[in-house]
């Protein structure tokens, strides 16, 4: 009985566990499926507006990259597809209980993290930071930081969350 009792603690803990990976996963897809729902969004007014806004020389030519026009709503939707297949992938990990799939899971939620800490090192010690992301006709880029800048205290919480989530 010794047995029984010790292996159903661990199932328990197995359970809940996974329980909580689970409940992590869905707010993190949920917010990949968020960005993705948004850049397609920004995609379609970018298609409706294309005619309005004029060719000019971009800062992507200076830098002798070939981008195209709406670089940052591509840039965007490809990390929300990123957030979703590591959250997928999380999903799985939490059902199956594999050790591989949860080491799987873990290296692709390490380097999502990691990324997220380097981008936000050169954003807090290079205060110059934009100055290197080519120009965005679509305006997007420019409309997202001044609400970030307007809103700093709001976004430096949701991002703390997002982290302590992942």
């Amino acid at each position: 009985s010794l047995i029984f009792k010790d292996s159903y603690n661990t199932m328990g803990c197995r359970g809940f566990i996974a329980y909580v990976l689970n409940i992590l996963n869905f707010f993190q897809t949920f917010i990949g499926v968020a960005m993705i729902i948004y850049s397609i969004w920004m995609l379609h007014q970018w298609d409706s507006l294309q005619n309005s806004i004029p060719n000019s020389a971009t800062s992507s030519a200076a830098l002798g990259l070939d981008l195209p026009s709406p670089w940052f709503i591509y840039t965007f939707m490809g990390i929300g597809i990123i957030v979703c297949v590591v959250s997928c992938s999380g999903h799985i990990a939490a059902e199956t209980t594999n050790w591989c799939c949860l080491c799987c899971y873990t290296v692709l939620i390490f380097l999502l993290i990691l990324l997220e800490a380097a981008i936000v090192g050169i954003m807090f010690f290079n205060h110059q930071w934009d100055e290197y992301i080519p120009d965005d006709p679509t305006g997007e880029f420019e409309h997202i930081k001044k609400f970030i800048e307007a809103n700093m205290e709001t976004c430096n919480l949701v991002g703390i969350g997002i982290v302590v989530m992942q």
